[in-house]
């Protein structure tokens, strides 16, 4: 009998995307998680301490954050989603979350980023996300808008 296979949540979605740009440890693995979780081409709105940024203002900074790293770990805190009505893959969906990054500088350092993030989720049928945490279902998840609070200590 062969298994259901089921496409990720609306918090696994973002869960697994967040992890895998917060724990890559080079720049072919970060722009793969970025864009599996931003894809280019998609046109999201974006809000970051409350300013509205493009795209690729939104990629550097993520990268800032994750340079050098040498190994990366998340813990994710209340997530919640209200899903759209008469559907299961679209929604509004939102975590906080703490990523402790290791980086190799001169001396290695440990930079926390704190988060708190809320996403609206469509489903888009042309929209074809491979995400590989979940045994490689095509998924059709697309964020249209990203709301995020960050903030960035060194150690």
């Amino acid at each position: 009998m062969a298994a259901n296979i089921v496409a990720p949540t609306l918090i696994q979605f973002l869960e697994g995307n967040l992890k895998a740009i917060y724990t890559a440890t080079d720049s072919e693995a970060f722009d793969d998680a970025f864009k599996a979780f931003l894809p280019e081409g998609d046109h999201a709105t974006i809000t970051l301490n409350g300013e509205k940024i493009s795209r690729a203002q939104y990629k550097k900074v993520l990268q800032a954050e994750t340079s050098d790293a040498t190994k990366g770990t998340v813990t994710f805190q209340g997530p919640s989603q209200i899903l759209a009505k008469g559907d299961t893959q679209a929604g509004t969906a939102g975590l906080a979350f703490t990523a402790n990054i290791t980086k190799k500088l001169i001396v290695e350092g440990v930079t926390v980023v704190t988060s708190v993030l809320i996403a609206v989720i469509e489903e888009h049928k042309s929209h074809h996300y491979f995400h590989g945490v979940h045994g490689g279902v095509t998924d059709h998840k697309r964020i249209v808008r990203l709301d995020q609070v960050i903030s960035e200590q060194n150690n």
